[in-house]
């Protein structure tokens, strides 16, 4: 049996995805869009990268987890959401995004294992010549993963977008501040873009995420608050 199974219709599992969302707001903290307060909102964003042809969303389902009730169900093993997005054919390349891992989760096989089959499926299979990896700076655990995950800092870009108003950012220099404020528009966000070649995919990223998801998962016990409905 495989560690991880990756769903391509989170939208399906909207109301038990949305309730590990409202447990954990911090989950959006550097995801540059405000919180979704409703299930309304949560499947309105779903829907809209469903929509997009160059997104695709997908639920994670974590198989090492042997859930406290019985029998097992995949809600029981939801452990988050990964993507891709800003995909362009023409130019052969993606970018992983909408990396969420539930607190549960987090510290263990499940992101190394989510991005390792993102990372199969867009070189072997799409046979794609790019994967971008795009982060807050002050995101360190998003930069060190994607390291780990054998993609390289590729640049540092200052003030590469503005945050919706009410979202912690990078503050503007104080002499724009009241212009700004008066604009209604939000803080700002620096930025680390990382990416691997199909390349340096092929001549070592591969084989070395190999390596690492090759590693022995013990099964574990999981008492789950969330409802799963």
């Amino acid at each position: 049996m495989p560690t991880l199974i990756l769903g391509p219709q989170p939208l399906l599992h909207a109301r038990a995805l949305f309730e590990h969302f409202t447990a954990d707001p911090r989950l959006f903290d550097f995801i540059p869009i405000p919180p979704l307060q409703t299930l309304t909102e949560f499947c309105t964003f779903l829907e809209l990268f469903r929509c997009d042809p160059g997104r695709l969303l997908f639920a994670i389902f974590d198989q090492s987890v042997l859930p406290a009730s019985e029998p097992p169900t995949a809600l029981s093993r939801l452990a988050g959401m990964i993507g891709v997005d800003k995909t362009d054919t023409s130019a052969r390349s993606t970018e992983i995004g909408a990396v969420f891992i539930f607190s549960d989760f987090q510290r263990s096989h499940v992101l190394t294992h989510a991005a390792t089959l993102v990372l199969r499926w867009a070189f072997d299979v799409l046979r794609l010549r790019r994967v971008q990896w795009f982060t807050d700076e002050r995101n360190t655990a998003s930069v060190n993963s994607a390291k780990r995950l054998g993609l390289k800092l590729e640049a540092h870009l200052s003030w590469e977008r503005v945050l919706p108003l009410g979202k912690d950012g990078v503050e503007p220099p104080e002499w724009a501040r009241a212009e700004e404020a008066q604009a209604g528009r939000g803080r700002g966000r620096h930025s680390i873009l990382l990416a691997i070649g199909w390349d340096e995919w092929r001549n070592a990223g591969k084989e070395n995420l190999g390596r690492l998801v090759e590693r022995e998962v013990k099964t574990r016990t999981l008492v789950r608050t969330t409802s799963g409905a």
